[in-house]
């Protein structure tokens, strides 16, 4: 760089810092002088010429050397950016980082659902750098999950500093041998039994032979002791298709687990089991044909510290004989669900065993009660050869479900809080030919004071009750105690509604109020919540009724209703 083009640089930055102007001033000047000059004196002035080609050069040598500059600042400041980046994750807090991790492994497990790609995924965040490593060696809840993987065991368990284990283990009914395999990852998971804090064991069918599992679980589980183990999750993966569906025949008898709480139990339960005494909530899902029904419902009634219950049961496909059962009653229980899915073909034998099965049921301690009701108009059967219209279902009476769950006037004396929700979501196959209907047996409830119902659903509801109360149109069903329905008419301190067109609910709630003024139970303190769900199944901000604004509030809706309608 010649002084010339190196006085113009200087030049150039110093007018720009000053002035914000780019060009020297010196040069803008015999530039000025230049401007008005025509074309004819450049042409007949030679000297002239001369000075309008030395001001460009000086120009384009000026630009040249400026951009030389800016791309070499740029480059460093790229160069220079992954150390800025480190100082900002240098100043994040190592607890906020940690919330950081935590998010993006949940987010991994949600998407991804398997224990092991979210394993992967924390290794490979500690291998960013140092500080990412350190602080998800520091916390060890990162790496507490186990399951068939020896090279998780291996990594995870040195890492996690005694905090409980959360074991996943994956068992195989083999067809060809007739018993439930395992991954032989168990035999390293058992040693550190002592460690667990939560067991999950699912089983599934196994086609053909495996040759890389070894032993069966009844030799290998016979006996462990986790005294940190409080939650115990059994899973029997079965499908409606399989004649012969896996089983798990489990010795629990020899388990040591005296910290257990929570048990998940779905299509198979740990009878035999010592510390179901000790457990607390306890979730159980059987089909409606369980052969081992008795000996479940006696277990649980023998659960004294036993004070959630969960209760789902489902339906079959095939035909089964209707038993008999004897009364259970379950008076430790205080907080009950039962969840239920509506049969999906005519000749549906589930109902008939719903039926005796909740006959039986009794539960005289529990205050709040939440009750799930599902539909669907797809038959699982469903073969293109037959008749679409007459396998399936256009009316869905979970008014007569309800009335299979509620059977007699003592089934439910305390419950103050009852929940009732109702999914049915219609397919564009359907025609407006069918009917849902639905009803609350509030005379059931003696003690109700707060009723929420929720209604997700694109269906259209009637409210009534069933026109037929109680099913029994065999000999065989007349062995199955008669429903029993009650005259009770409880004064509710509030109603919560929830549905995409609350305002069908409103002659209900109007005729259910003008009842409470005819027995003298009106206090002007009645509230009514209404949660107004759209189409996308987000809940609006709910709204608040309270006295005569619940009344003003139905009169309202039903006329509108009316309206529509003409």
């Amino acid at each position: 760089m010649d002084d010339q083009n190196r006085g113009d640089v200087i030049a150039a930055v110093t007018t720009w810092l000053d002035h914000g102007v780019a060009t020297p001033e010196a040069l803008r000047k015999e530039m000025d002088t230049i401007v008005p000059v025509t074309r004819e004196d450049v042409r007949r002035n030679p000297a002239l010429r001369g000075q309008v080609q030395d001001i460009a050069h000086r120009l384009k040598r000026l630009s040249i050397t400026l951009e030389s500059i800016a791309r070499a600042t740029k480059d460093a400041y790229i160069e220079f950016g992954a150390v800025c980046k480190n100082v900002g994750l240098a100043s994040i807090p190592d607890e906020i980082l940690a919330m950081i991790f935590n998010l993006v492994l949940a987010y991994v497990n949600g998407v991804e659902k398997s224990v092991s790609r979210t394993w992967r995924a924390a290794v490979k965040l500690s291998h960013v750098n140092q500080q990412f490593r350190a602080v998800l060696l520091d916390c060890p809840q990162f790496w507490t999950n186990m399951n068939s993987c020896r090279e998780m065991v291996k990594s995870c368990f040195p890492r996690t500093k005694g905090l409980p284990l959360k074991v996943n283990l994956n068992f195989f009914h083999c067809v060809e041998l007739g018993e439930c395999l395992f991954d032989p990852v168990l035999a390293e998971l058992l040693p550190l039994a002592k460690h667990w804090g939560r067991l999950g064991i699912l089983v599934r069918r196994l086609e053909f032979r495996a040759w890389k599992l070894k032993c069966s679980t009844g030799k290998t589980l016979r006996h462990f002791d986790a005294p940190l183990l409080e939650e115990l999750a059994l899973h029997l993966h079965t499908n409606p298709g399989y004649l012969d569906p896996p089983s798990l025949n489990l010795d629990c008898s020899r388990w040591n687990c005296p910290s257990l709480r929570s048990i998940k139990a779905f299509n198979s339960f740990p009878l035999n089991l010592p510390s179901l005494s000790s457990v607390t909530d306890l979730y159980v899902a059987l089909k409606v044909d369980e052969e081992n029904i008795p000996e479940i419902f006696g277990e649980i009634k023998k659960m004294q510290n036993l004070q959630n219950l969960g209760l789902e049961i489902a339906n079959i496909l095939h035909h089964s004989d209707i038993v008999v059962y004897e009364r259970f009653e379950f008076s430790q229980v205080k907080h009950l669900r039962v969840i239920t899915e509506l049969h999906m073909q005519n000749n549906d034998i589930s109902p008939m065993l719903k039926r005796s099965i909740f006959s039986s049921l009794f539960f005289p301690g529990a205050t709040e009660f939440v009750l799930e009701l599902t539909g669907d108009d797809f038959p699982a059967s469903y073969d293109e050869d037959e008749d679409w219209n007459q396998l399936r279902i256009r009316d869905y009476y979970f008014n007569g479900e309800i009335n299979r769950i509620f059977r007699h006037v003592d089934q439910f004396p305390l419950v103050e809080v009852f929940s009732l929700k109702i999914c049915l979501q219609l397919r564009d196959h359907c025609d407006s030919a069918g009917r849902s209907e639905v009803y609350v047996p509030l005379n059931m409830l003696p003690s109700l004071k707060h009723w929420h119902l929720i209604l997700d659903s694109n269906a259209r509801f009637e409210i009534k009750e069933p026109e037929v109360p109680d099913e029994a149109y065999t000999a065989e069903e007349e062995l199955v105690a008669r429903r029993v329905a009650g005259n009770a008419f409880p004064i509710l301190d509030s109603i919560t509604l929830c549905a995409q067109e609350p305002g069908i609910l409103a002659e209900l709630v109007g005729e259910y109020l003008l009842e409470v003024k005819r027995h003298g139970g009106w206090t002007g303190l009645f509230e009514l919540h209404i949660k107004d769900v759209n189409t996308s199944g987000r809940d609006q901000v709910p709204v608040s009724y309270v006295g005569t604004e619940v009344l003003d509030w139905c009169e309202d809706m039903v006329n509108r209703d009316a309206t529509e309608r003409d």
